[in-house]
């Protein structure tokens, strides 16, 4: 897959470690009610080198080798329930050594100290 003139591998996750960096993570879901967690349906990893499709059996052996890798998430609180809901993983160490991160609530906190509010498609009081 080519994005920003740069190539980057596709590949389904075979067990191996990603080694030390950053993993970004995403999951995709069914629909449910808002008040719902939904059930998983895709997980996918980016090491900044390769991106991974994660077999859904797979899911929490990755998450437990990868447990001292710090992850990305572009909506933590959502990824991280549904992963709570289809794995035995829980992310608290993760959490209180601050190797959670989510690019969203940064994006607001950037907008609140450099434009003086957060844009109103992310605003958490709407």
């Amino acid at each position: 897959m080519e994005f920003g003139g740069k190539e980057y591998i596709i590949r389904v996750w075979e067990g191996e470690k990603l080694g030390p960096a950053i993993i970004a993570i995403d999951t995709e879901t069914t629909v449910v009610p808002f008040k719902e967690t939904p059930e998983l349906i895709t997980f996918q990893a980016f090491n900044g080198v390769s991106l991974f499709y994660v077999r859904r059996e797979d899911v929490e052996h990755f998450l437990q080798i990868h447990s001292e890798n710090e992850f990305v998430f572009a909506n933590a609180s959502f990824d991280i329930d549904v992963l709570e809901k289809y794995t035995n993983w829980k992310c608290n160490t993760q959490i209180i050594e601050d190797k959670i991160y989510d690019i969203l609530i940064m994006y607001r906190l950037f907008s609140l100290a450099n434009i003086g509010t957060v844009p109103r498609r992310f605003n958490l009081a709407l």
